[in-house]
């Protein structure tokens, strides 16, 4: 299994298809894949940072998925609370300025509470949406795992291939590469040393000291 490009893999899904009939919906199949991929995959490679100057409204980074973190970049850095928009509502009527301590998600926006009263940076963490291969000759997942654009594209092609005995068999290689791939992934993360326990470290550094 040799590709690595749009181009490539286009080719690669028509030959598995052997239906010259669906040649030009090919890149459609792919684009459906890609879809199912935002929806399933959080990954180290989807991770992005975006800073901004905080206003009461800052705009969604381009291609956001889903928040992982998100702070103020002041002295000391200051964790947001998220808490919903009703509770900005209440909370924070008189919409007195301030330092933001909280926020809430409204539309594509991200809402601050209290509205700043100075120049703060924001720093957002995110998942982006994987690069589309429409608009891109590649990206990082269709270079570390062409089969699982391979057997997405072929699965999406399933409404067309009536009672096909393969697709239970792309169906099935589909779910094995994407479970591969959040657990070496998941691996990559915490691999190295063990994480510290830091309640045991306190309770055995008291010890010492007693004894």
């Amino acid at each position: 299994m040799s590709f690595g490009t749009y181009t490539e893999l286009q080719a690669e899904v028509i030959s598995w298809l052997a239906r010259s009939d669906l040649d030009d919906k090919v890149p459609g199949f792919i684009a459906l894949a890609e879809a199912k991929f935002n929806r399933l995959l959080r990954v180290r490679q989807m991770e992005q940072r975006s800073t901004a100057t905080v206003t009461e409204y800052v705009a969604l980074p381009p291609g956001f998925l889903e928040l992982r973190n998100i702070q103020l970049n002041s002295s000391p850095r200051v964790a947001l609370e998220l808490v919903p928009p009703t509770y900005i509502d209440s909370a924070y009527a008189s919409r007195a300025a301030g330092l933001p301590r909280v926020f809430s998600m409204v539309a594509n926006q991200i809402q601050f509470a209290p509205v700043p009263d100075g120049a703060y940076e924001v720093e957002i963490a995110f998942f982006e949406e994987i690069p589309p291969l429409a608009s891109n000759a590649t990206n990082w997942l269709l270079l570390t795992a062409p089969d699982l654009y391979l057997y997405g594209a072929l699965l999406e092609a399933s409404a067309f291939l009536v009672d096909d005995q393969r697709i239970a068999l792309w169906r099935g290689a589909f779910a094995e590469v994407l479970d591969q791939i959040k657990t070496a992934d998941n691996k990559a993360r915490w691999s190295g040393s063990p994480l510290r326990d830091r309640k045991s470290t306190r309770l055995n550094s008291s010890h010492d000291q007693r004894s």
